[in-house]
């Protein structure tokens, strides 16, 4: 895209796109992750964080395959774990072929992420997640996402390239957030092409469509300090393991209840505050469990701390 078009584009809708998160999760093929550095530079997607690539971003394949988004793979963040990836995001969207143990309300789709990113952007950064060009996420990878979303496909071959499936998601975000338009058929963006054009190729102009599709995110509550994915995570990780220790999840299978309780923590757009007492609460269950009374025999109710909150290492007070 270039500076021309930009500035034709409404400045909300290239804000919300720039605060897109590309997140690749062990990506394999250094090709692949140049070539999802230009379909970034395509639609004016943020940054680009991969975790533990097998090549690095400024490979000689990946430059070669990034076009003009060489500089995206000079800029892009190599870490080591996902929660390093989503440090800082408000909300994640793990792209899977599978529905697998996933519980959601509703199946979602590429094309509902124009409305999904909407609705989280102005709180901040919102993650894509993308996994390995041969399995895809793992089970512990979707369970740090807010939601997944599927790509329609020919189910006799669903499965596709890495760098493809990123840019199918990012065309879908970008009709939806800058075009704007939500067909009939599932909430399909559609840009007519008896619309303006902006440089010289059919888009989509601003529109009351758009707006309302932008108005979703407006509309919604901000919250003042929201809990970013990190924190979420390790809110998770700690449920997880108290739930087990009190033995209502059963160690063979966590993913029947741990799903469904990360889809409603989502639903609930917890701030920090509120996720760091569910984490205090969470150790004192699984500390009582553990220990009862022993570990601290001069409390007599340690479910009960000063404030009326429940007691959190310093580690937990953020």
């Amino acid at each position: 895209m270039t500076k021309d078009q930009e500035h034709n584009l409404p400045l909300d809708s290239l804000s919300m796109m720039r605060r897109v998160r590309i997140v690749l999760v062990r990506p394999q093929v250094a090709g692949n992750i140049g070539a999802v550095a230009r379909a970034m530079e395509n639609f004016a997607a943020g940054q680009l964080v991969l975790v533990n690539p097998e090549r690095p971003p400024t490979h000689r394949e990946a430059l070669e395959r990034s076009t003009r988004g060489q500089h995206r793979l000079h800029a892009a963040r190599v870490v080591n774990t996902l929660e390093e990836a989503l440090a800082g995001a408000v909300f994640a969207i793990g792209t899977s072929r599978r529905r697998g143990p996933v519980h959601q309300r509703e199946d979602l789709f590429s094309y509902d992420l124009g409305r999904l990113i909407a609705e989280h952007s102005a709180e901040g950064d919102v993650a894509l997640l993308f996994g390995t060009e041969d399995n895809g996420l793992s089970r512990e990878e979707l369970l740090a996402c807010d939601a997944v979303v599927q790509i329609p496909a020919w189910p006799e071959y669903p499965t596709l390239n890495l760098s493809h499936a990123v840019t199918i998601c990012l065309y879908e975000a970008f009709l939806g957030l800058v075009c704007g338009r939500e067909a009939l058929t599932g909430g399909r963006a559609s840009c007519p092409p008896s619309e303006p054009e902006i440089g010289g190729r059919a888009s989509c102009p601003p529109s009351e469509a758009r707006q309302d599709v932008r108005q979703r995110g407006a509309d919604r509550p901000r919250r003042s300090d929201p809990a970013d994915l990190a924190l979420m995570e390790r809110l998770m990780a700690k449920l997880q393991h108290a739930l087990l220790t009190i033995g209502y999840l059963h160690a063979q299978k966590p993913d029947h209840l741990m799903f469904p309780i990360r889809s409603i923590l989502s639903r609930a757009s917890l701030t920090r505050g509120e996720a760091q007492i569910l984490m205090g609460l969470a150790q004192q269950i699984d500390e009582f469990a553990r220990y009862g009374n022993r570990r601290h025999p001069d409390t007599k109710n340690k479910l009960h701390a000063t404030n009326d909150q429940p007691r959190m290492d310093a580690d937990e007070r953020g």
